[in-house]
């Protein structure tokens, strides 16, 4: 891969270039815009009615509510529009930035049909913004969001993340950076403890790395001391999942794409971790799939077929224990200050 040019994300935008650029690629981005007017000026006025209820403030002018509306309308315009317009900034440099090095930029596209954990959770779906490159090996780097729940417990989940393509399909395994969780993990899915595979030196301390039972030989084949070197040095704060003929990156939240800094960051672990990754299986064939006389027919067979068994290509999911042990934790605090509480702060 060419070395990239950051420039352009650091570029200069006018004000022609931002309406070249919007009649150019989206004439839906308009009218999302006029609707987040209008229902933002609706909730003003709602917000404005409540508050003069509340504080009991009678309005006998109506030219005088006109006025007030109109001011506070003007005033979320301006603040949407201030915003609108960065976002816009950030496309273009993005957009430049994908042309000069021969990648591909897009927004708001349909989610990808990757087999990654976060890719088959919950409802809305969507890519927010994804640079990619085509050529071997393809490299997707987004932001991607989705929801769970409904009414007043819905939430929008938002990941940043670097999806590879590998040559080779291999058994899932899962690294869980320690440094990016609180009390407990931050993954979107749990992993039974019996999968997790300790490795040597200060790797334990960075990760916890989950692979499926009777596959630690294969992931110790894959995981090497170089690899594992290369990812504390630059994905520690990034989990990682292997599934099938790809590896993902993942970070909680949404990530600046539009900033050298974390672009060249994604770039550098595709260099570095990707490549070792890509190098380190090339030889790989799950000896599980192989009849005795395919055994005997040596690797060459076993490698045409670029097959995982079936007990190696999922994970068990499991039950976060800790998690459990937390909320009854809370609840016994809570039942326990709901007896004492008054006599305990009275």
């Amino acid at each position: 891969m060419k070395e990239l040019d950051y420039s352009p994300l650091n570029s200069s935008v006018t004000a022609e270039q931002i309406r070249q650029f919007k009649r150019a690629h989206s004439s839906s981005q308009s009218g999302e815009l006029i609707f987040r007017l209008i229902i933002g000026t609706f909730i003003l006025a709602i917000i404005g009615l409540a508050a003069s209820i509340l504080f009991e403030v009678e309005f006998s002018n109506p030219a005088l509510i006109l006025i007030l509306l109109l001011v506070a309308g003007g005033i979320f315009v301006v603040l949407s529009l201030v915003r609108s317009r960065g976002q816009w900034e950030r496309w273009i440099r993005m957009s430049r930035f994908a042309l000069d090095n021969d990648l591909v930029f897009e927004t708001e596209t349909a989610p990808p049909g990757y087999a990654g954990m976060i890719f088959s959770i919950g409802e809305n779906r969507a890519i927010q913004e994804r640079i990619s490159r085509l050529d071997d090996p393809f490299v997707d780097i987004a932001q991607y969001r989705y929801t769970t729940g409904s009414g007043k417990n819905k939430r929008t989940h938002h990941w940043t993340y670097l999806a590879l393509k590998l040559d080779r399909r291999l058994p899932q395994m899962v690294l869980d950076s320690k440094l990016n969780n609180t009390i407990l993990s931050n993954l979107p899915a749990i992993f039974t403890r019996s999968q997790v595979l300790e490795l040597e030196g200060d790797f334990n301390s960075k990760f916890k790395l989950y692979c499926p039972k009777e596959y630690e030989t294969d992931a110790l084949y894959i995981f090497t001391p170089d690899l594992m070197s290369a990812l504390m040095d630059k994905a520690a704060a990034l989990d990682v999942e292997v599934v099938d003929d790809w590896i993902f990156f993942y970070a909680n939240g949404q990530l600046d794409l539009s900033t050298p800094e974390v672009l060249s960051q994604f770039f550098k672990i595709v260099q570095t971790v990707g490549k070792k990754v890509i190098s380190q299986s090339a030889r790989y064939a799950d000896s599980r799939l192989q009849s005795p006389a395919e055994a005997r027919s040596g690797l060459n067979s076993r490698l045409a077929a670029d097959m995982i068994a079936p007990q190696g290509r999922r994970l068990k999911r499991g039950i976060s224990w800790a998690a459990v042990s937390l909320m009854v934790g809370i609840f016994l605090l809570w039942l326990l200050i709901g007896h004492f509480g008054f006599g305990l702060f009275s």
